[in-house]
């Protein structure tokens, strides 16, 4: 026994008994525990020297100490050390270490010894691990632990972290226009607050409350390569300023992280300033500057945006994603010679999205250089990518929309000036039919369309500031042909329609493109048609775009309309979709919907214009998400709303469309070939369709399927509808010939997205 409980039994408190056989039973805490001794008289009356191995005069019994392995009926001394008491603070408390379950006692002594040494190393071993750990996580994450700070000073993903959501820029801009052609400027982003991160297009804000909410020790947002970023400040709500501590460039994602002095939360950064500079140079991306001739051989210079997709940064520090919406205040300086400003005439000219606030231009002169100075008034809330300002010698023919309501200007240079006024025609009827169309007002005071000499893109849409290609908008009267015409006219058309499908309503990420473009791409032609209806643009769809796009589409190469989000994130995989699968075949699909949902009315020029179920679901879908982003699933519920057909969900409809590339071929067979007791039945039936030729169409393979609406005329029918969504024809897709001189003539107009194929003895 233990020295405690040899201590007991002296004293008398031995609570145990025993046997016969030198078995003694000791109650602890109510459960009893087994000693054996032996079996000798006398055995059971022992003390403290028997107990360490002594010998003791009149007792020659040996208690061995050391345990052995398979010896558990020896005593088990630590095994009533749990009974012991210390005092502590003049109390009586128990030993801490004596406190082991009694499942440790039951193990032999050796084992116990072992894990005695064991245990303690590993749980060092694991200590040290966890500290370590620990360690690491705080430094990585900029904080200490237990401090809950959210790092965002190792960010490298191509998409900004949602923790900052900007709400207004406040832009200075210095353009010397000599050499060496330098801007210099300065950016305050102002954030929005905690109680405004909730946007009511996406999803994508849900995080960003839970984000907003987390201390962070940077700030991360775009910078392109070319930009020079000088000084860097904080201001905080409370209007505390704070400096960087440290700042990293990404180049390959063009992200600039900055380091806070002290972690922060989100929303208790009002604004940051940036200063920056970079040379104006011809590169026709951001902000660039471009020369040009004139017929008498002297060179010219005009400066020029073109911010989308992912240049904005180029021009100027900012929340580069089309998803991160504010408004901007932009003030623009231009150091010219003082020589050249006050030249007579003096057509240079510095426009915005929005027109000058009232009093905004102002000049001065600093010695041999002109300062002008134009501060404009602030835009709507809008994506960077639709920033836009331009300068240079321009000149301009105006007209009006709704008695003044809207201010239409087209511009070029000054050669140009007797080029401008077919498209200012289209224009001031394209703008007003669009807006009945959509049933929302142009929201500007002012709308600019500008013909740029050096230009990348056909035309860009940006939001009161449309800039094009020459040969885009400019119609020469003597020598232009009816396409360079119909093409003008075409391209202002497209570039109107996105003021609201866009600029208004923005796809919430580049993997949606075809939202913006397919859509602009099908409203283009309604344009036409009002601006130009003796172009019947209605019938030139199938052979413009249409045909176009069964060809871009029909590669193994091709991609879907709607792209996985994880394929669009750099620059390069969103420069990729501006192609003829986003424009011509998002266009194609889009006018094939419409035409199911109007009952096929919309494919002619007299409804064009109707609003009809689908253009309500349009409307719905502008005014519920304008000045916000949405996604494409958003738009299909819009229309499902007003669709109004039995057994139809639009997003269901849609999906085998702009989920997977491709498109079916439909095969018109006979069921019943002609014969003396009838003329002959035909079905439809759809298989995938490649260049390579067609595949093969299992109903266990939805891949291999499409949602399909068809409409076909015969001899005495015209524009009879149905639906094809298995391989095989059904009732519904099968056509009963009348006549011996009957026939069929499927996807008559080319209202859908498909080829077909008759059999060779029709």
């Amino acid at each position: 026994m233990s020295k405690d409980v040899e201590l007991n039994e002296v004293n008398g408190h031995k609570n145990g008994s025993g046997n016969d056989d030198g078995e003694r039973r000791y109650s602890e805490g109510g459960e009893y525990v087994t000693v054996f001794t032996s079996g000798k008289e006398g055995a059971g009356h022992y003390n403290g020297s028997h107990a360490f191995g002594m010998d003791h005069e009149g007792d020659d019994t040996e208690y061995i100490l050391d345990d052995q392995d398979e010896d558990l009926g020896l005593l088990d001394w630590d095994q009533y050390a749990r009974i012991r008491r210390k005092r502590c603070c003049g109390l009586e408390c128990p030993d801490l270490a004596t406190l082991a379950p009694l499942w440790w006692y039951k193990l032999p002594k050796t084992r116990r010894r072992q894990f005695s040494v064991i245990l303690p190393s590993l749980a060092f071993v694991l200590l040290l691990a966890i500290i370590v750990s620990f360690t690491f996580s705080s430094k990585k994450e900029g904080g200490a632990a237990g401090s809950g700070v959210d790092s965002l000073c190792d960010w490298d993903s191509y998409v900004l972290p949602t923790h900052f959501k900007p709400l207004h820029y406040d832009v200075d801009i210095q353009v010397e226009w000599k050499d060496p052609y330098k801007v210099d400027g300065k950016v305050e982003v102002y954030f929005a607050p905690e109680n405004e991160y909730i946007d009511k297009g996406t999803e994508r804000m849900e995080t960003a409350v839970e984000d907003s909410n987390k201390l962070t020790r940077c700030l991360v947002l775009h910078a392109g390569a070319n930009l020079d970023v000088g000084a860097i400040g904080f201001v905080m709500t409370d209007g505390g300023k704070m400096g960087e501590k440290r700042r990293r460039y990404n180049e390959e994602k063009e992200q600039l992280v900055i380091e806070f002095e002290k972690p922060i939360s989100p929303s208790q950064l009002h604004h940051v300033t940036l200063t920056y500079s970079y040379p104006l140079v011809e590169s026709m991306r951001g902000f660039y500057r471009s020369n040009y001739k004139d017929s008498k051989n002297v060179t010219h210079m005009l400066a020029s945006t073109q911010m989308e997709a992912a240049d904005a940064r180029r021009a100027f520090p900012c929340f580069d994603q089309p998803n991160m919406k504010a408004d901007f205040d932009f003030t623009i300086r231009v150091l010219r010679p003082k020589a050249s400003a006050t030249r007579d005439p003096d057509d240079f000219q510095v426009l915005f999205n929005t027109p000058l606030r009232e009093g905004g231009y102002s000049r001065r002169y600093d010695g041999a250089v002109s300062v002008d100075e134009y501060v404009f008034e602030p835009t709507p809330t809008m994506s960077t990518y639709l920033v836009a300002f331009v300068m240079g010698d321009l000149v301009q023919l105006t007209d009006y929309v709704d008695n003044g309501r809207v201010t239409v200007s087209v511009w070029g240079t000054p050669e140009h000036a007797d080029d401008l006024s077919d498209a200012l025609n289209s224009c001031v009827k394209i703008l007003p039919a669009y807006e009945k169309l959509f049933g929302i007002p142009f929201p500007l005071k002012k709308l600019d369309l500008v013909a740029i000499p050096s230009f990348e893109a056909g035309a860009m849409e940006n939001w009161g500031l449309i800039t094009y290609r020459e040969s885009s908008l400019l119609v020469n009267k003597d020598d232009a042909s009816d396409f360079d015409i119909l093409w003008a006219t075409t391209t202002v058309a497209h570039e109107l329609a996105h003021m609201w499908f866009g600029n208004l309503v923005t796809m919430d990420w580049w993997n949606d493109l075809f939202l913006n473009e397919g859509f602009a791409e099908y409203i283009q032609y309604i344009g036409v048609s009002v601006a130009k209806p003796e172009y019947g643009a209605d019938e030139l769809f199938p052979v413009l775009t249409l045909q176009n796009a069964l060809v871009a589409d029909s590669y193994d190469s091709s991609h879907p309309l709607h792209v996985p989000y994880e394929e669009t994130l750099s620059s390069i995989e969103i420069d990729g979709l501006f192609d003829g699968i986003t424009y011509d075949k998002g266009a194609s699909v889009i006018r094939m919907l419409r035409s199911y949902m109007s009952g096929g009315k919309s494919m002619s020029s007299d409804h064009l214009l109707d609003r009809d179920p689908f253009i309500r679901g349009v409307s719905t879908y502008l005014n519920e998400y304008k000045y916000h982003n949405a996604n494409s699933s958003q738009f299909w519920h819009a229309l499902d709303k007003n669709a109004n057909i039995d057994d139809f969900n639009v997003l269901k409809s849609i999906k085998s469309w702009i989920s997977r590339p491709n498109y079916p071929l439909v095969r018109v067979s006979w069921k019943e070939k002609p014969d003396g007791n009838n003329y002959g039945t035909l079905g439809l039936s759809q298989v995938p369709f490649q260049k390579t030729g067609v595949q093969s169409c299992s109903s266990a393979d939805p891949n291999s399927v499409w949602w399909v609406p068809f409409a076909y005329n015969t001899k005495d029918k015209s524009g009879v509808v149905g639906v094809l969504d298995e391989c095989t024809s059904n009732g519904n897709s099968e056509v009963a010939l009348q006549s011996q001189d009957d026939f069929v003539l499927v996807n008559a107009g080319q209202s859908g997205f498909y080829r077909v194929n008759y059999p060779q003895d029709m």
